[in-house]
C-alpha cells in the first residue's frame, strides 16, 4: 500500500462527508405570511366589522326597526281617526315620533357597531404583535441552532483535514527519515537506529540530522562519542 493512501483516503472522506451532510433551513413560517397572520392583519386594520358588514347589519336592523315602526304608527293613526285627530298638530307629531324612534334607535347601533369594531381590532393588533414575537424567537432559536451545527461540521471539516495532513506529513517524513537512515548507516554503525529514530520514544540529537550530516569527520566522531555516551546513561549502563 503506498504511504500516502491512508491520508488520501481520510482527506476525501472527510470533504464527501461535509459536502453531503444534510443542510437544514428555518422550518418555522413568518407569522405574517401565515393565514391567521394575515386574518389578524387585515382586522386590525379593518376592525372587527368591515365597512361591508358593517353596512348588511346596519341594513337588517333597520329593517327589522322599521317594521315595528310601521305596526307603530298604524296603530297610532287608527287612534287618531277614531278621535278626530288625523289632521291635527299634535296628531302629526305623534305620528312622527316613531320614525323618530327609529332613527335614534338604528344610529346608537351604528356607533355600538364602531365602537366594538375599533376594539376588535385592537385585540387582533395585541394577538397579532404577541404572536408575531413568540414566532421570530422560534426562528431565531432555529437559526442559532443551524449556525452550532454549521459551525461543528466546519470544524469537523477542518480537523480531519489537518488529521490527512498530518498524517501525510508523518508518511513523508517517515519515508525520508527512512531512507536518510539507510544512506547514513554504515557512517554510524550500530548507533544510526538511534540517530534516525522515528518512535519508541527516543530523543533525536538537537542539532538535527542536517547539522550532524554537515560536520567535519572529527565532529562527528565526536558527537558520535557524546551520543553513545547519552545512550548508554539514559539507560543506567553509566553514571
Amino acid at each position: 500500500m503506498p504511504w500516502w493512501l491512508p491520508a488520501a483516503v481520510k482527506g476525501v472522506t472527510t470533504g464527501i462527508q461535509y459536502l453531503t451532510r444534510p443542510k437544514r433551513g428555518v422550518t418555522t413560517t413568518p407569522f405574517a405570511e401565515t393565514t391567521y397572520g394575515k386574518h389578524l392583519k387585515r382586522r386590525e386594520e379593518t376592525g372587527l366589522y368591515p365597512p361591508s358588514i358593517r353596512g348588511k347589519m346596519l341594513r337588517r336592523y333597520g329593517e327589522t326597526i322599521s317594521s315595528g315602526t310601521q305596526r307603530e304608527r298604524a296603530g297610532i293613526s287608527g287612534g287618531l281617526v277614531s278621535r278626530g285627530m288625523h289632521g291635527s298638530i299634535s296628531g302629526l307629531r305623534a305620528l312622527g315620533a316613531p320614525e323618530r324612534r327609529r332613527t335614534g334607535l338604528i344610529s346608537g347601533y351604528g356607533k355600538e357597531l364602531d365602537i366594538e369594531s375599533e376594539l376588535g381590532g385592537l385585540r387582533a393588533g395585541e394577538e397579532y404583535a404577541r404572536l408575531s414575537t413568540m414566532t421570530e424567537e422560534r426562528r431565531r432559536a432555529e437559526e442559532e441552532q443551524i449556525k452550532f451545527q454549521e459551525s461543528q461540521a466546519k470544524w469537523g471539516l477542518l480537523g480531519g483535514l489537518g488529521e490527512a495532513g498530518m498524517g501525510l506529513y508523518s508518511g513523508l517524513m517517515g519515508k525520508k527519515l527512512a531512507q536518510l537512515g539507510a544512506e547514513e548507516g554504515k557512517e554510524y554503525g550500530s548507533y544510526a537506529p538511534y540517530v534516525f529514530a522515528q518512535q519508541g520514544g527516543i530523543r533525536a540529537p538537537a542539532y538535527g540530522f542536517r547539522g550532524l550530516m554537515e560536520e567535519s569527520p572529527e565532529e562527528k566522531k565526536i558527537k558520535q562519542l557524546q551520543l553513545m555516551e547519552e545512550f548508554l546513561r539514559e539507560r543506567g549502563l553509566i553514571d
